[in-house]
């Protein structure tokens, strides 16, 4: 069972603990792990910040995004190849050659 959702409706990713499956996140899971990871730095950075269920997600969002340095690395190298940002991206982005 993996231990994070990543479907696009998600408000919240589940995550049992940051070392649960850290080596079997693909592109696309780390892409989605950085869209979450970026809204609720967005939203720790607003007027009245995040709950405390937030900032343990945000916490343990940061520790599996260390993990896979890598595919993180990757990702801005596709977002900067492409001139756009991390959050323009989908997963069909990480896939195009161009």
């Amino acid at each position: 069972m993996n231990a994070w959702r990543t479907d696009s409706t998600a408000t919240q990713l589940t995550i049992r603990s940051p070392e649960d499956g850290a080596h079997d996140l693909g592109l696309r899971d780390v892409l989605a792990l950085l869209h979450r990871r970026n809204i609720l730095e967005r939203g720790s950075r607003a007027r009245g910040g995040i709950r405390v269920t937030e900032e343990r997600e945000l916490q343990a969002l940061r520790i599996l995004l260390e993990k896979r340095a890598d595919a993180v690395k990757a990702i801005g190298d596709v977002a900067a190849r492409l001139d756009r940002s991390i959050d323009s991206l989908s997963p069909e982005d990480l896939n195009d050659p161009a």
